[in-house]
């Protein structure tokens, strides 16, 4: 969960972000189907401990989550413009990030864009692994 809410720090102080999808068009795990587009859904695929030097302790303890960021959009400029917001945003950042000790935010993978043919909706996840320490 820490690694969600640095992504979802990262994204909703982010103004390119919330230019095309408001603060409140983001959303942790699923977009619900009636909101307004575009929007962003955060999801926590995993997390796995990373060996340390020395003995793991609370203070050095390394941990790595792959949090999924899904971008959803009516319009594919819009959704094109969303997902390149939403990216660099997100990478290279490190630091005390919503309370949290970052060593650094890595995109992963840019997963396939799907159209809806019955919307006309389009969806694309990315993914960001998140190296933290874990209390």
């Amino acid at each position: 969960m820490d690694a969600e809410a640095v992504i979802r720090a990262l994204l909703v102080a982010d103004s390119a972000v919330t230019a095309l999808a408001p603060v409140t068009r983001i959303y942790p795990s699923e977009i619900p189907e009636d909101a307004a587009l575009p929007a962003i859904a955060t999801n926590t695929v995993s997390t796995v401990d990373l060996p340390t030097d020395g003995a793991a302790t609370e203070a050095n303890r390394l941990v790595r989550s792959r949090i999924e960021v899904t971008v959803v959009a009516s319009d594919l400029v819009q959704h094109q413009q969303l997902m390149r917001a939403a990216t660099n945003a997100c990478r290279y950042q490190r630091g005390t990030l919503a309370g949290v000790s970052v060593v650094l935010v890595e995109r992963d993978s840019v997963g396939v864009r799907r159209r809806d043919p019955d919307t006309g909706v389009y969806t694309q996840p990315v993914d960001f692994f998140v190296t933290h320490r874990e209390p």
